[in-house]
């Protein structure tokens, strides 16, 4: 058997498979490079479901993924067995509106890049093993609803960025290592109905 090639940072080519996302036409080429490091990355070849996953040319058919006027807008990959780490170049994905990976095992820091998805609403990395700080940037996330890391081993504090996110409507940071004082920034989310930051 061909070796499984890893995450290969934005190459679009997978030799092993022959997939090649200069073959795929319903979504921008750096999309679909972000899907096949998503794969590589989270071992996608043990996941529950992975129905066609570099398999097909046609990537809004492939399970757990929406388009939405020739754009990735949805990844829900809930427990799905997702093991390793969330890649970088998800932050490729500039119309992504949903990304919701809990219940996995995925483990390592959350990639600061996830800061560039401008169009993200909802965000649910809850239910796995990542480590390392709350990235800063998710403060850029302008129209983000929903946000929950609950349930992973973050530490460190709360950044006083997350009090710009003025659409938050739920935000679930419980059960984690966050170890500072609640940032008085947070009392700017005016939008705000959820709160959960027990267990830290």
């Amino acid at each position: 058997t061909v070796p499984q090639p890893e995450a290969s940072g934005t190459a679009a080519l997978d030799a092993a498979s022959g997939f090649d996302c200069a073959n795929v036409d319903q979504i921008p080429v750096v999309e679909c490079a972000a899907l096949v490091a998503l794969y590589y990355s989270s071992k996608g070849i043990t996941w529950t479901d992975n129905s066609g996953w570099l398999v097909t040319n046609t990537p809004c058919t492939w399970s757990g993924l929406e388009c939405t006027v020739g754009h990735i807008s949805h990844i829900n990959l809930i427990f799905n067995e997702l093991t390793g780490t969330l890649p970088p170049e998800l932050g490729n994905l500039s119309h992504l509106y949903v990304l919701g990976l809990w219940g996995n095992e995925l483990h390592g820091p959350i990639p600061a890049e996830l800061g560039k998805l401008s169009e993200l609403g909802f965000l649910d990395l809850s239910g796995n093993l990542l480590t390392g700080s709350f990235p800063a940037e998710l403060g850029e996330l302008k129209r983000l609803r929903v946000l929950s890391l609950a349930h992973n081993q973050l530490g460190g504090p709360i950044p006083p960025a997350l009090g710009t996110v003025t659409s938050l409507e739920s935000l679930d940071l419980s059960h984690n290592q966050f170890d500072s004082s609640i940032p008085a920034e947070l009392g700017d989310l005016f939008n705000l109905t959820q709160l959960r930051l027990s267990h830290n």
